[in-house]
């Protein structure tokens, strides 16, 4: 009788402790799960554009395991959102004490240096990025923008063709790219980049003005006009589409592409969208006045450009304020096309 009292007090200590294994190991999964599911509602959050509440969940799997550094990264771009920068800092910190081959922190952190404008150590940071992970196309990508921000424009280059090399289908690039060469004066270049970024699926207001304005620099008149008309088809409240337009129109050297009328039009219409015009709309508003033998507003509303317009301006102004006195209207000096018939 003893020995079977005493087997089944050991039978049932033994199931006891099988279940209260069992316990543990299930409160240990939960709790476990419950970390996984912070970080999961935090990058739910995070994509869904609700950058506070993501904070908070991240926060949460942080205090419940403090070297979680991905939650770190994930709470980073959400302050980076939110633009409290210096926090989003320090958060990548900690994920490179953390984790001193963690590239996503040297590319967040180059990033967060570079909306800081602190563009020297934007581009150490992304440079280690590059480093860890050679063909990092959104790190290639950076380090060109901040290339290019610090004038380095060969160097800006040779990444983003780097960056297109291994992502051909990123718009971006291509964007970026044709805007450095429109910088740099590299017209052509310039109108096959943004070409190829249309092609790309991104016929934007914006992308067409640009192109519009390398093929204007081109002297391609028709082919520039062809462009702001579609940007403004696409926005009708396209400002710089309607700027510039109205600009060809009414100061183009060649007579067969000047429209004085629809330049006066579409500039009466650029400057009716703003309470208050920047001194190229006055200045656009002027040439257009001038153009169809207003010269009184001409000069009025040159002269209110000369008072809003940066130093560097002032020559072009001035030019256009002369000619305007002189009752003539004028004529782009930028552009060496045949010289104008008046």
């Amino acid at each position: 009788m003893f020995i079977v009292e005493l087997i089944m007090t050991i039978l049932g200590l033994t199931l006891i402790g099988g279940y209260l294994c069992l316990l543990l190991r299930w409160v240990y999964c939960l709790r476990r799960e419950w970390r996984k599911r912070y970080f999961a509602q935090g990058t739910r959050r995070l994509h869904q554009g609700k950058f506070e509440a993501a904070i908070a969940k991240f926060t949460k799997a942080i205090q419940k395991q403090p070297e979680n550094v991905d939650a770190y990264l994930g709470r980073s771009h959400a302050y980076i959102r939110m633009n409290e920068l210096d926090k989003a800092l320090a958060d990548c910190d900690t994920v490179i004490r953390l984790q001193p081959t963690n590239h996503f922190a040297f590319l967040n952190r180059g990033a967060i240096y570079g909306l800081k404008e602190d563009y020297p150590r934007s581009l150490a940071d992304t440079t280690q990025c590059l480093e860890l992970q050679p063909e990092y196309q959104d790190a290639l990508f950076n380090r060109a923008c901040t290339f290019s921000r610090l004038g380095n424009t060969e160097e800006a280059l040779v990444d983003f063709s780097k960056a297109i090399l291994l992502s051909p289908s990123k718009i971006d690039n291509y964007i970026e790219r044709g805007n450095l060469f429109f910088d740099t004066q590299q017209y052509s270049k310039a109108i096959e980049d943004f070409t190829q970024a249309m092609k790309l699926g991104d016929s934007t207001a914006e992308l067409l003005t640009c192109r519009g304005y390398a093929y204007l620099k081109m002297e391609l008149f028709e082919k520039a006009i062809a462009d702001y008309e579609l940007a403004i088809e696409i926005d009708p409240h396209a400002r710089p589409a309607l700027n510039n337009l109205a600009w060809l129109l009414a100061t183009c050297p060649v007579p067969e592409y000047r429209d004085g009328n629809r330049a006066l039009a579409l500039a009466l219409r650029n400057c009716e969208q703003v309470d208050e015009t920047e001194w190229s709309d006055s200045g656009v508003l002027a040439a257009a006045y001038a153009e169809v033998g207003q010269f009184d507003d001409a000069v009025r509303l040159i002269n209110e450009a000369l008072m809003k317009a940066p130093e560097h301006e002032n020559i072009t102004c001035e030019a256009q304020l002369k000619c305007y006195e002189n009752l003539q209207p004028y004529r782009d000096s930028t552009l060496k096309s045949s010289s104008d018939e008046q």
